[in-house]
């Protein structure tokens, strides 16, 4: 089962926005961005941009291990973010 394919956007607000599945396997949502101080590799503290993410699903039928790839990549996606690519 690809987490992926089964998300379809439901809410939005200037806050959050919230997703789900069809079939009501998963919920992802998506908090407010902010800057908050934040550990750098090299010791230091900086302020870095911070997006508050949360995964619930169904266990029984998504495995767990499948849920932290999907938002492994998904913060990936983010991290590599090019607004340039992007066509609205």
């Amino acid at each position: 089962l690809c987490l992926h394919h089964y998300l379809v956007l439901a809410h939005s607000s200037p806050t959050t926005i919230f997703f789900f599945c069809l079939c009501s396997v998963a919920i992802l949502g998506l908090g407010k961005t902010a800057l908050q101080p934040w550990v750098m590799p090299d010791k230091n503290i900086a302020a870095r941009s911070v997006l508050p993410v949360s995964l619930s699903y169904d266990h029984r039928i998504i495995d767990g291990g499948e849920a932290a790839r999907f938002i492994v990549e998904l913060m990936a996606q983010f991290q590599n973010f090019q607004e340039e690519l992007v066509k609205i």
